[in-house]
């Protein structure tokens, strides 16, 4: 036996006590929870068609449920419908809307063309012939206007009246063809225009008027033939379409009748009044370049107009002018002026540097090189006067010359470079002064002379270089005119001496200082070979007792006189035989062998030690008869040779030697700024551009 109830489920009712079950809720009812003991009607717009439901469901869009447990839902009919859900009714269909189907979800508006001014409707209505309707969901249809006519059902516009016809009332199915003398050049009009002077139409439906041609005129209105268009005068004109003809303006002119236009005046004429049948020339001083023009141009000044008829003005050509205006010529520019370009109105004075000596000229001359205008308008230049000088073209003045240069002559274009020996030290000068004695100008285009330095002197005037002290001579002051003597019996060993300190002995006279003369006495015998270097008298002392061989009576100093010694230069032989004998034992050998047979002797070994020579024994030199001329390699001989000629002694030795002695090599002349300077060919005998005046054979410059 149950000891508990149970709850009927949701879904579920029972309404009596004792029951072993529970009942379903019936089709159009729901029990929405557990324990219920009645079932709910489904409320209008909703519904169920399953028992046991514990909900209901709303009905669908495009259908209603109109009562309280309904176990279906109803579908909205054509004409109406319905756009939600759980709804009682469907919706009619509002005015310029239509429903065509059943069950419908919205309303369709009614197209253009068409209309509906009732609700609940299938369909629409088409716009009658007349009538148009130009948007959706319309409620009535619209009557065409005046202009337009509509002659189709459903239309969403009106036609509009075609040009050359017109509809004149309202809803109307067709237009109207525009009658003769009038037209219609528009669509949509309600009637048509009258055709304008100068026009005619001849048929019906004209979309424009027919325009009189050019060259006639129509003053009527409303003309439906051409015969009305009439030709136009001379003097007149008229363009298509025209009611009256047109007088010609001034520059133009009108030669015949009929004339669409007037012809204009051409370039080089005129026509000053209108109505005019011909054109005029422009005379003479005036032009016209541009065509239908009342009055020709005045020349302007700087031009002219020679001849009449001309389109332009000539402008005056170069060296010509021309101040005033309508002229037939131009003037000439005077001298001293010019004109350089066409078409002035002045001439130019000509400038200072330039001239001009004819008239009508474009352009003056500049003055030439060596001439010059100094002031303007000139017809003529002026040479440069002497002292002055002008390179340049087109100058108001001339250049004084420099110092250092003059000019002698006038109209120069250069300044002459006082010459060598010469200078300037002023400007604009005709000539060079001489460099006085004492003095030089070594280089052309000096300002200044150069005193002569010590050593050196110059006796005359314009001299290019000073003159070196000669050997035996010395200058002490700069700017000497003259060469100082040493004393007498002395020398200089140089030239270019500079005191009375540089004279040293001189024993023979020579020239050559003692202390380098290889011959102090001058005879013939260098000192070194000379026995009696100081005694011209004497050179070989065989006895060495200080008495030369000439003067010496006892030559071997043998205690027998020369004259009676027949072997006077030995002084151990008086007489004829053989002796040997051995005279110094610190020798390792000395053999003398003398032989003696008839006054002759031959000395045939002397054989003689690296040791001492013996005093009692004199070695014999075989005497020459020419002094030995040897070999010079030494610098004090070298020196000496250097004055071979000037002494006049052992010349043939010295020159010999001086052969030997390396040459200088000769370099190039620069000036005080360290440029190298050039030759001067007015020099021919000195060359500037080397050292000492000559140039290296090969080596002109």
């Amino acid at each position: 036996m149950a000891t508990t109830q149970i709850p009927c489920p949701a879904g579920k009712f029972n309404s009596a006590y004792g029951q072993g079950s529970c009942i379903d809720a019936s089709e159009g009812y729901y029990v929405p929870t557990t324990g219920q003991s009645s079932q709910i009607p489904c409320l209008a717009g909703t519904y169920t068609a399953s028992p046991g439901a514990i909900s209901c469901d709303d009905a669908d869009a495009g259908h209603y449920v109109p009562i309280m447990g309904s176990s279906n839902q109803y579908t909205c009919l054509p004409g109406t419908y319905q756009a939600d859900v759980g709804q009682t009714s469907c919706d009619n269909a509002e005015s310029g809307y239509y429903v065509a189907n059943i069950a419908a979800t919205f309303q369709t508006p009614c197209a253009a063309g068409t209309y509906q001014p009732a609700s609940g409707q299938v369909s629409c209505l088409d716009a009658d012939i007349g009538y148009y309707v130009d948007s959706v969901a319309s409620l009535s249809q619209t009557h065409c206007d005046i202009g337009t006519y509509q002659n189709a059902i459903g239309q969403i516009a009106c036609i509009d009246a075609a040009p050359g016809s017109y509809v004149s009332s309202i809803a109307a199915s067709s237009s109207s063809p525009c009658a003769q003398g009038t037209y219609q050049d528009e669509a949509g009009q309600s009637e048509c225009k009258t055709t304008e002077s100068g026009h005619y139409n001849e048929n019906q439906g004209a979309t424009q008027m027919q325009a009189c041609p050019a060259g006639t005129h129509n003053p009527l209105t409303d003309s439906i033939t051409s015969e009305d268009c009439v030709s136009n005068d001379p003097g007149h004109y008229s363009n298509a379409g025209a009611s009256m003809q047109i007088v010609c303006e001034a520059g133009t002119y009108g030669p015949t009748v009929g004339l669409s236009i007037c012809l204009d005046s051409t370039p080089g004429n005129y026509v000053p009044e209108t109505g005019a049948t011909t054109q005029t020339p422009c005379p003479e001083g005036k032009y016209q370049q541009d065509s239908k023009k009342f009055e020709c141009l005045e020349a302007s000044p700087g031009h002219y107009v020679p001849t009449t008829g001309q389109s332009v003005q000539s402008p005056c050509a170069a060296g010509t002018f021309q101040a005033l205006v309508g002229q037939q010529f131009c003037t000439d520019a005077d001298d001293g002026h010019y004109v350089n370009q066409t078409g002035q109105t002045s001439q130019i004075v000509c400038a200072v540097g330039t001239y001009q000596a004819l008239t009508g000229q474009s352009s003056c001359d500049d003055a030439d090189a060596g001439n010059y205008v100094a002031i303007i308008g000139q017809n003529s230049q002026t040479p440069c006067a002497i002292g002055t000088w002008q390179p340049t073209q087109g100058q108001d003045d001339c250049l004084d010359t420099t110092a250092g240069s003059y000019t002698d002559t006038t109209g120069s274009v250069a300044m002459t470079p006082c010459p060598r020996g010469t200078y300037q030290p002023l400007m604009g000068q005709i000539s060079c002064l001489d460099a006085d004695a004492g003095y030089f100008v070594e280089f052309v285009g000096q300002t200044t002379q150069q005193m002569c330095l010590l050593g050196t002197y110059q006796e005359t005037d314009g001299a290019i270089v000073c003159t070196p002290a000669d050997i035996g001579y010395y200058v002490s002051l700069p700017g000497q005119t003259s060469q100082q003597i040493c004393p007498e019996f002395t020398s200089t060993e140089l030239t270019l001496s500079t005191s009375a300190a540089s004279c040293e002995a001189d024993f023979d006279g020579d020239g050559i200082i003692d202390r380098i003369d290889l011959d102090d006495d001058d005879d013939g015998f260098d000192d070194i070979g000379d026995a009696l270097p100081y005694n011209a008298n004497e050179w070989y002392d065989n006895d060495g007792d200080g008495v030369g061989d000439k003067a010496d009576e006892d030559d071997d100093n043998d205690g027998v006189l020369d004259v009676d010694d027949p072997y006077p230069m030995l002084a151990n032989v008086t007489r004829d035989y053989i002796s040997i004998e051995e005279k110094d034992s610190n020798s390792e050998t000395q053999l003398v062998v003398v032989v003696g047979l008839v006054g002759f002797f031959i000395l045939g070994i002397i054989a003689i030690s690296n040791n001492k020579k013996d005093e009692s024994v004199e070695e014999v030199s075989p005497q020459p008869e020419e002094p030995v001329q040897t070999e010079v390699t030494d610098e004090k001989s070298m020196r000496k040779c250097s004055v071979c000629g000037i002494a006049g002694h052992n010349k043939a030795t010295c020159e010999a030697n001086a052969k030997l002695l390396p040459k200088k090599k000769a370099k190039r002349a620069r000036n005080k700024g360290g440029e190298l300077i050039e030759d001067d060919p007015s020099t021919p005998d000195y060359n500037e551009a080397w050292e000492g005046g000559v140039a290296p054979e090969g080596e002109e410059i």
